[in-house]
């Protein structure tokens, strides 16, 4: 599994993680009975979460933290952001099925985290024309990979009024079409790490991060507390002094 994403060399802004549960708040489901379970991938790849933006800036994401650092945040640190890769591997014997059920729940959070940041920028067009999730699901003989995307589904059909995602995915290769060997394997999952993660979609991440931080800073500017407005008014009744006025 590790042979597969040549991690040895892997790019300087990509990191990658075995068997981490995700904690992030799931995905809004219409029956509340039906509990969502949260993705542990055998393994996941995922930007590094100072190739995105300094640490220092992650308390003021506020709720968003868990959404961009999926395994959480300790001490206002983590290692990894926005994962978009994820491995599910199930031996020789095991249901190749439930590999690919897996990868389904996987690829829905880590879309539903990206929107979460890119819907509260201008550009939530890019989000669903460029933003996409791969998957590899392996079972003996058996090799698969996805590209996941999300897709705006009709107001009636929507879980909630702020949540008007559904999910689709397209089988890109399979070895059932053709053979293929390990170098034939980790071939396509570099494209994917470099070609796609690297040159493309950490770009669009790094500036909805920025544009969040930004538009949360807006916000917080405009409520100022009371403490500070009183401060205010004090600073300026002594200007007030200083220049000969008398306030009283």
């Amino acid at each position: 599994m590790m042979d597969l994403i040549d991690r040895c060399h892997l790019d300087s802004i990509l990191d990658y993680v075995c068997k981490v549960p995700w904690i992030a708040k799931p995905v809004p489901t219409k029956d509340r009975s039906v509990e969502i379970v949260e993705p542990v991938p055998d393994l996941a790849v995922a930007f590094r979460t100072i190739s995105i933006k300094n640490e220092k800036y992650l308390p003021e994401l506020r709720s968003l933290r868990t959404h961009m650092c999926p395994e959480g945040v300790v001490d206002d640190s983590c290692e990894r952001a926005f994962p978009f890769f994820s491995v599910e591997v199930k031996g020789k014997r095991g249901d190749i099925e439930v590999a690919k059920k897996q990868n389904l729940i996987t690829a829905s959070q880590a879309l539903y985290n990206m929107y979460l940041f890119i819907k509260e920028t201008d550009y939530i067009n890019v989000f669903f024309d460029q933003v996409r999730f791969f998957s590899v699901a392996a079972a003996g003989n058996y090799f698969e990979i996805r590209v996941h995307r999300a897709v705006e589904v009709e107001e009636q059909l929507q879980v909630t009024g702020d949540y008007p995602l559904g999910y689709s995915f397209d089988t890109v290769f399979t070895s059932s079409e053709r053979s293929y060997g390990k170098s034939d394997a980790a071939g396509m999952v570099k494209n994917i790490l470099c070609e796609y993660g690297v040159k493309e979609l950490h770009g669009i991440l790094k500036k909805a991060v920025e544009g969040v931080l930004k538009k949360f800073g807006e916000s917080k500017r405009r409520k100022r507390p009371a403490s500070e407005v009183f401060e205010s008014f004090g600073s300026q009744r002594q200007r007030l002094n200083d220049l000969g006025f008398d306030n009283d």
